[in-house]
């Protein structure tokens, strides 16, 4: 059997997947490390957030 044409089309594609995967599974998971799941998938998004936010500032020549 082989994989073909499951390769993302880019970056953020991955990173849908991770949030989309830990949000699915994460609630078959015990107490204390559903929260620890939550913890790191908050920091994920906002990590994302914050670089998105970064790059449109680049592009549009803004600095800071």
């Amino acid at each position: 059997m082989a994989i073909e044409h499951c390769f993302p089309a880019s970056s953020i594609d991955i990173l849908h997947k991770i949030d989309f995967f830990s949000q699915k599974w994460g609630i078959l998971l015990p107490e204390g490390n559903r929260l620890k799941l939550e913890n790191h998938r908050v920091r994920l998004v906002d990590w994302v957030r914050q670089n998105i936010s970064a790059m449109r500032r680049e592009a549009l020549g803004d600095p800071f």
